[in-house]
């Protein structure tokens, strides 16, 4: 391997973004949890896969050790089993602690949506998402809209003067 390449795959494995950088695993039970959250977040529906798996393994694989602890203190604060219950404790961190609830629905909808299985099936579905990166968001077939009136106009680079000359 060039020496280019080499150092290209090790600043690529030493990236923050890459599964697995942090080696910070959060306990079965947590993980658990998380995935009974996730499907109550993300109820099951025909031609998509569930939430609890995909989501669980997207947090494993990419939670730092600070995020663990956080999602680990919120989770615990969460014992219900049952997806009434679960709801029911949803919606009261919701009320009670935004910020924290905020940090789980992130976590959840991240580790959900950003896989290609889901992506997979949005288009099966119809839709025309484009996974991250997002060069092109959803296609959108109608004209753009036009001003009503012409705004701004071309300036040649040899014509632009500074403001103050």
């Amino acid at each position: 391997m060039s020496g280019a390449a080499e150092y290209t795959s090790r600043v690529e494995m030493e990236h923050p973004s890459y599964p697995g950088h942090h080696a910070a695993p959060m306990s079965e039970e947590m993980l658990e949890r998380l995935g009974r959250i996730a499907d109550v977040m993300i109820p099951p529906e025909t031609g998509f896969p569930d939430a609890a798996h995909l989501v669980t393994r997207f947090v494993s694989e990419r939670v730092d050790p600070t995020e663990r602890d956080t999602l680990e203190r919120i989770l615990g604060g969460i014992e219900q089993e049952t997806p009434a219950a679960i709801t029911t404790a949803l919606q009261r961190l919701e009320t009670e602690d935004p910020v924290s609830f905020l940090e789980l629905r992130n976590w959840i909808y991240y580790g959900y949506y950003t896989s290609g299985s889901v992506v997979d099936a949005l288009r099966e579905a119809g839709s025309d998402y484009h996974g991250a990166p997002q060069p092109f968001g959803y296609r959108i077939e109608r004209e753009a809209p036009v001003p009503a009136s012409p705004r701004g106009s071309y300036q040649r680079t040899e014509e632009v003067r500074r403001v103050l000359d």
